[in-house]
């Protein structure tokens, strides 16, 4: 996750594209999306926001519909499905990680 930008020097231009593989594979990308929900849920919790099992669920099932749906994910068959199941992870693990919090 790029949070901030820290340039000490003058931007330049590409003469080519630029490939940026961010995850290797469906493992590495499922395990980047468990980490961004656990620094969420651990963001939200440093706000003083309380774990909800109501929100978890309806923010879950948004985040799948907007993602399989609404951006057509459901266009790209079985891989489609896949990719959305896993963005969608990180919402649930979010809350999860909020509810962890709250634990200690």
């Amino acid at each position: 996750m790029h949070e901030t930008l820290d340039i000490k020097e003058n931007i330049g231009y590409l003469k080519n594209k630029l490939l940026h593989y961010s995850v290797a594979d469906k493992e590495s990308y499922r395990k980047k999306m468990i980490h961004y929900g656990e620094l969420k849920g651990k963001e939200l919790f440093e706000k003083g926001k309380k774990y909800s099992f109501l929100t978890q669920m309806a923010k879950t099932a948004f985040k799948f519909f907007k993602s399989y749906i609404l951006k057509l994910g459901i266009l790209d068959g079985k891989d489609g499905f896949e990719l959305c199941k896993l963005q969608t992870l990180s919402v649930y693990e979010t809350y999860e990680s909020l509810k962890r919090e709250e634990r200690k």
